[in-house]
This record gives C-alpha cells, structure tokens and sequence, in this order.
C-alpha cells in the first residue's frame, strides 16, 4: 500500500514539473525570434499563456491583455472602481481600472473600453510613452529635427512618441523605412517592447551640477537626496525647447530623467529659465525652420549677410514685386536705413513676415532687439494656433 502511496505522489509531481514546464515554455514561441522576450515575461508573470498552453506570438494583442501586461510591469495594485461600462465582468478589469487611473489608458467617448478590440501599433506606442511619463509638454525634448518615418506625417496625432520611443530602442521600424502606424501589434512584438520598457526608470529632481569632462550629471531629488547618473553615449539632452550639452544646464533647472537597466541616463530633460537661445529657437520653429536660430539672432543684430541665400531672394523678389527699384532693394537688404528712412525697415519687415510666416509684430521686435516683447508676442502665437488647431478639430464642441 505504501509503495503504490509513493508511486501516486512521484506521477502527480512528475504531471505537475512536466505541467509547470509547458506552462513556462510554451511549443509555439520555440525559436521565434521574440523567444528570449516572451520568456523573461512569462517567468515575471507578466504576460501569460492561453489555456491551451500556447503563447500565439504572431497573433495580435487585445487592448485588454496588453493594459493587464503594462499594468503588471509597473506593479500597480488593481483597482475595482471606474466608469467604463464594458469590462464589469472582464478578468483583466482591475488592472484596466488602475491604468485608467493614472491616465495611461482612456476609455472610448460613449464610457466603453472595447477590451476585446486589438491595438495598433501606434496605440502601443503611446500607452508605452504615456507610462513613462513622456506626454507632459515640460519632460518632452523637441523633436522636430529627427527625422520621421516615411508614412508617418509630422502632424500625425502619435508622431511625437513614436519618434521618442524609437530613441528610446522601445521599437524600431521596417527595412524600408516604414512604421505602419495601423498594423495591427502582435502578442510578440508587444513582449519586446514590454521587456524593454520595464528596464526604465523615471526620476524628477533639480540640477545640483554637471560634469561635462566625466559626462556625468548630479540632481537633488525631490526628497532631498543628491544623486550622480552617468549619462549614456546616446543620451538625448534637452533644455525648454532645444536639444542642448548639459553646459546649458542652469542649477535652477528642474530636471526629468529615464534611466537604463544599467542606471545610465538615457534621456535627460531640463527646464527653466527662459534665455534668449530659447526665444530665437521657438521663432525659428515658428518658422518651420526656415530661419534657422541663429538667423533669428542675426537679423536682430541687421546682419542680413548671415541668412541664407535661397531666403534672400526670395526676400528681394518680394520687395521688387511691391514695387521698389532693384537700387532700393539692395539698400533694404543692406539695411542702409540713411537712404531709406523708415518705410525701408517697415518693407524688409513685412517681406520677412510675408515669407516666413511670422507675424508682423513679432519680425519687428527681433529687429529691434526687444526680447521681451517676443516673449510675449510668442506666447500669444502659441495660443493662436492652440485655439486655431481646437477649432479646426472642432475641439470646442
């Protein structure tokens, strides 16, 4: 009786380590290319397998496992309180709750979740970059000078994070220079992007110093303590709006920092002060580039010499269609205002305006050196555009 006791014991272990091993390694995933991804979450209990013991690496992700997943990476506690309608008696409503509570995941306008329903790509992205904390205007560096995807418009609503997501190694495009921003996100690829991510960590704190020669920077955490990152070769920088060395750092700055599984700082962005490299920066983007920055600057200074050329004659055929001789032209562009007086400034001024679509104002005040007033004229631009773009989506409604 004893024997055939210990020989029912030995096959209900033997069921269980063989269970217990199909489990953890499921057939379908044996030589994927997203193995080693979709192992190290299964072990971590983050993502899971079907009841069938299957993983389904190349079938595509429903928003409820991928926010169960994310939810799981971040460690939050399930929460059982929200007004979606539609996830009441669905397993993965706890952690949905609790990504809806931190502002990583949003329902639909009529209350529902649509759990069932699969993600994009570019939805992945943006719940990836939402947890990071990335879509607060102050702790994103301005990307208008990376390049884009080719199907990927700079206005396109996910732009923005694909792009940091793609510095951030979170995701790469295709060989031919696509990201396909509406396939459809495979359970694998999700596993990629998931393990990555759950390397990062997210740090807010005030610049104590920097060390350009060590490339390391110091921060003064929120709870008072001093802090040494080293910063990574690939690091992306940025100050306000601009991407800068850490020796425009200024002490006063508050700063926001991701760092790697090594505790390197892969992105670090700083805040602060407004100088005047930051004014001709945000006229020079008002411009879309077109004037460059330090342009900006010149034609503050009267160096005309200092634009480029091809906006010089664009400049000098606006002038001469208004009417002026060739002979007054040059004297405008060589800004001989004795010959000219001041209808001469008011010309270039709206031929400069006219051409780069800045506004008539604010050319003026750059040539005249008033920083202040461009401040001031930038911010009401800002808030020009901000309602122009709400009611064209007819955000107002």
């Amino acid at each position: 009786m004893k024997k055939i006791a210990t020989l029912f014991l030995l096959s209900v272990v033997l069921v269980f380590v063989i269970t217990s091993t199909t489990l953890a390694n499921p057939s379908d995933i044996k030589g994927h290319w997203a193995e080693d991804y979709i192992t190290s979450l299964l072990d971590q209990n983050i993502m899971k397998v079907y009841d069938d013991g299957k993983f389904k690496p190349n079938q595509p992700i429903t928003r409820a496992e991928f926010a169960e997943a994310l939810a799981r990476s971040l460690y939050l506690d399930q929460m059982y309180t929200t007004e979606l309608t539609d996830i009441d008696s669905h397993p993965a409503r706890g952690y949905i709750a609790a990504l809806v509570n931190e502002g990583i995941v949003t329902g639909f306008p009529d209350k529902t979740f649509r759990p069932e329903e699969k993600l994009t790509r570019a939805q992945v992205v943006t719940m990836l970059i939402r947890a990071l904390g990335l879509e607060e205007k102050q702790n994103q560096i301005n990307m208008s000078h990376f390049q884009s995807y080719l199907d990927m418009s700079e206005d396109h609503w996910a732009n923005i994070y694909v792009k940091l997501a793609t510095e951030l190694d979170i995701l790469n495009g295709y060989p031919d220079g696509t990201f396909r921003p509406n396939e459809l996100t495979t359970r694998a690829q999700a596993a990629k992007m998931l393990k990555i991510f759950k390397n990062y960590k997210t740090m807010t704190g005030f610049v104590a110093e920097v060390y350009p020669a060590s490339n390391k920077l110091a921060i003064t955490s929120l709870n008072g303590e001093r802090i040494v990152l080293s910063l990574s070769d690939t690091a992306l920088i940025g100050r306000n709006n601009r991407l800068v060395p850490i020796t425009e750092f200024l002490k006063t700055d508050r700063v926001f920092i991701i760092t790697d599984e090594s505790n390197q700082a892969r992105y670090v962005k700083a805040y602060g002060l407004i100088t005047k490299a930051d004014l001709t920066e945000k006229v020079s983007q008002m411009t879309d580039y077109i004037l460059e920055p330090f342009e900006v600057e010149a034609i503050a200074k009267g160096d005309f010499n200092a634009i480029k050329p091809k906006l010089i004659n664009q400049i000098r055929t606006r002038l001469l269609d208004s009417g002026l001789t060739p002979d007054e032209v040059e004297a405008i562009l060589n800004t001989d205002w004795n010959t000219l007086e001041e209808y001469g400034k008011i010309r270039l001024s709206e031929a400069i305006s006219l051409e780069t679509g800045l506004p008539l104002d604010m050319v003026k005040a750059i040539m005249e050196q008033d920083w202040e007033k461009v401040k001031a004229l930038a911010k009401v631009e800002v808030i020009h555009r901000l309602v122009q773009e709400m009611m064209r989506y007819d955000l107002l409604s």
